[in-house]
């Protein structure tokens, strides 16, 4: 018991740093309401706690089955480094503000001759053409490729490791509290469609979050002003989604791909 709360006050105690400090070294002379980030901090770590004190998940998925969460949050620290060292790269030099501004540059001159999703994110917000709007651009097409690439990264990792299994086994319904189907084959099947289901939604996501950004800012007539605050927690969200959503189809992929394994084995030691 001591352990566990040990735990779950360490993984709060982080999920509060990863919110708060990003916008507490923003250098931004427009900041915005920094207590609002904080409040959002606070319950976010309250909810992080509970839930890894709780014996039984609700809401965290394959929290019995490491790394994968420890993945999902360096995939959203990468991505938070990314972008406050580009925010505050003016002005600096040194090799790790040179390789953040090659990269940017190199991730938006390759989505801008395809599918170039950061300009849609750019006109859902209103950006009038101007230094602010190039800059927004450039940075958004840098997150998003350092988002999509250690996504990537980390699930080539947990393909070629024999993750979820483990020593203790694998229980799918504590792992995916909310993930219902039959026992029997439909579960690898309805798993397997769920799987391709958020490929779909990240491949759709960079497309479809900046749509529906752009519905909930008309329902409330507001109009966006650009800082580096909301630039960071726009971009970090749009990028974050997609990966998260990409990291989830593929290793529910291979938990399905596990499971129809471990059926047919079943199978044929039955019929030997």
């Amino acid at each position: 018991m001591v352990f566990r709360f040990l735990s779950a006050l360490l993984r709060a105690g982080i999920a509060f740093f990863l919110i708060v400090f990003p916008s507490s070294i923003l250098a931004d002379p427009n900041a915005g309401n920094f207590g609002a980030i904080v409040i959002f901090a606070i319950v976010t770590a309250i909810v992080v706690f509970f839930e890894y004190m709780a014996f039984t998940p609700s809401l965290i998925e394959f929290r019995y089955a490491p790394p994968y969460n420890r993945f999902r949050v360096l995939v959203y620290a990468f991505i938070a480094v990314f972008i406050v060292t580009s925010l505050n790269a003016k002005n600096q030099v040194g090799p790790i503000f040179e390789l953040v501004d090659l990269v940017a540059r190199g991730a938006n001159a390759t989505f801008a001759h395809s599918w170039d999703p950061a300009t849609v994110l750019a006109n859902s917000l209103g950006l009038p053409q101007g230094s602010d709007r190039e800059n927004f651009i450039v940075l958004a097409h840098g997150a998003l490729f350092v988002a999509i690439f250690s996504a990537l990264l980390f699930c080539l990792v947990i393909w070629l490791q024999r993750w979820p299994l483990s020593n203790a086994g694998f229980n799918l319904w504590p792992n995916m509290p909310s993930f219902h189907a039959q026992v029997g084959s439909k579960t690898e099947s309805r798993m397997a469609q769920i799987a391709l289901l958020s490929l779909s939604l990240a491949f759709a996501a960079p497309y479809l979050i900046p749509r529906v950004g752009r519905l909930v800012l008309d329902w409330m007539s507001f109009n966006y002003n650009y800082t580096h605050h909301s630039a960071f927690w726009i971009i970090s969200f749009w990028a974050m989604f997609t990966a998260m959503t990409l990291m989830r189809g593929i290793v529910l992929l291979k938990v399905a791909y596990l499971a129809s394994q471990m059926r047919s084995m079943n199978q044929a030691k039955q019929q030997a």
